[in-house]
């Protein structure tokens, strides 16, 4: 969905490229930012350590860069190896929604054999239904 401006009566909708075109144009701050984050994104998805410990590597006046960049540079190393390792976190985070749901659902469980009992049922269920669909 697009943000509506009301100019004078009349409204305009912008597109994302516009939205971001006039944040960056209201301050050289934010211009700063969006591109040295933008070139840090870029940097990560295609696994360019060299590009990447470059960019860690300028300085900046501006604060909020410099917090994210000593944020980067204190976890440099845990960083780099994320960029080659084929390991993903999707599934651990699959699991945990999983149980968050089932603690929401029954309004927490007196027991926490009862919960942990839930969460089995609920993973041989999945596995099961994964069996049979293949």
């Amino acid at each position: 969905m697009c943000p509506k401006i009301r100019i004078k009566f009349a409204i305009y909708r912008l597109t994302s490229e516009q939205v971001v075109s006039e944040g960056i144009s209201t301050n050289s701050d934010f211009s700063e930012v969006y591109f040295a984050v933008q070139s840090i994104a870029d940097a990560i998805r295609h696994q360019d350590k060299e590009k990447l410990l470059q960019l860690l590597r300028t300085k900046t006046t501006t604060p909020y860069l410099r917090t994210l960049l000593n944020t980067f540079k204190t976890r440099v190393k845990s960083i780099v190896y994320a960029l080659y390792s084929p390991l993903l976190n999707g599934r651990i985070e699959g699991t945990i929604r999983k149980i968050k749901q089932i603690q929401r659902t029954a309004y927490g469980y007196r027991n926490w054999q009862h919960l942990r009992d839930r969460i089995y049922i609920l993973n041989l269920y999945l596995k099961l239904k994964k069996k049979t669909n293949s």
